[in-house]
C-alpha cells in the first residue's frame, strides 16, 4: 500500500508536466523553465518588467530590454533611482492596452507609497520579437503626465 502511495506522487508531477508539454511546444516549455526573462506575449512581458522593478531586481529587468537607445537607458535610470530613493515605493497597478501592428505598446504604472500620494507615469514601449521566440523591450519613452 506504501509503494502504490509513492507511486502517486512520483507521477502525478510527471502528468502535470506532460499536460503541460501537450498544451505548448516542448520548446517554449523548456524555455520558460529554464529562462526566467522568457516572455511569449507582450503583454507578460510587461507585467514580468514591471515586477522586476518592483522586486528591485534591475539586472533582470535590464536583461528584458534589449534597446541601447540614449533615452531608453535615460529612462531606466530614473526609474531605477526613483525605487532607490524611497525603499517603500511600490507598483500597484500596470495598464497596458493591446500592441498595435508597429509594436508600440502603451503601458500606464501606478507607483504608490507610505510617505506619499499615488503617482501615475505613462510609458511608451516597443516590443519586439527576439531572435529566440520571446518578446523584448526595443525602447522606453516615458509620456507627459
Amino acid at each position: 500500500m506504501r509503494r502504490i502511495r509513492h507511486l502517486r506522487l512520483i507521477l502525478l508531477p510527471l502528468i502535470c508536466l506532460g499536460m503541460l508539454i501537450a498544451w505548448q511546444s516542448p520548446e517554449k516549455v523548456w524555455t520558460t523553465m529554464t529562462v526566467p526573462t522568457y516572455a511569449d506575449s507582450p503583454y507578460g512581458l510587461t507585467q514580468h518588467f514591471w515586477r522586476l522593478l518592483d522586486q528591485r531586481q534591475f539586472d533582470l529587468a535590464a536583461e528584458l530590454v534589449s534597446g541601447a537607445d540614449p533615452e531608453t537607458v535615460s529612462n531606466l535610470a530614473q526609474i531605477e533611482e526613483r525605487i532607490r530613493q524611497n525603499p517603500w515605493l511600490s507598483v500597484t497597478k500596470v495598464e497596458t492596452n493591446n500592441p498595435q501592428a508597429d509594436g508600440w505598446m502603451h503601458m500606464s504604472v501606478v507607483w504608490t507609497s507610505q510617505t506619499s500620494e499615488p503617482a501615475t507615469y505613462v510609458y511608451l514601449a516597443e516590443i519586439h520579437q527576439d531572435i529566440n521566440g520571446g518578446y523584448k523591450i526595443a525602447q522606453l519613452k516615458r509620456m507627459a503626465d
